[in-house]
């Protein structure tokens, strides 16, 4: 859910290094993505039901790259 909630502030060209009023709330949510990231780079989560985790997986990767790619900010760069 948290790749999910990120995505609307990154289209929209907020990020955690912008000095606007949403910058801290996009920096918890890639902050706590990237801290909740498996060591074999999964995004899944830690409680899978069905086929959520992949759905999970996929809309994390994505708030991670979309970040990355308007930040070059290279903590983000292994874990996108």
């Amino acid at each position: 859910a948290t790749g999910m909630a990120l995505l609307p502030f990154l289209g929209a060209g907020f990020t955690h290094r912008d000095e606007t009023d949403y910058r801290q709330t996009v920096d918890d949510g890639l902050k706590w993505l990237v801290a909740e990231q498996g060591d074999d780079g999964s995004l899944m989560g830690r409680r899978v039901y069905g086929n959520t985790g992949m759905y999970a997986h996929g809309q994390a990767t994505m708030a991670l790259c979309e970040a990355y790619a308007l930040t070059r900010d290279s903590k983000l760069r292994i874990p996108a």
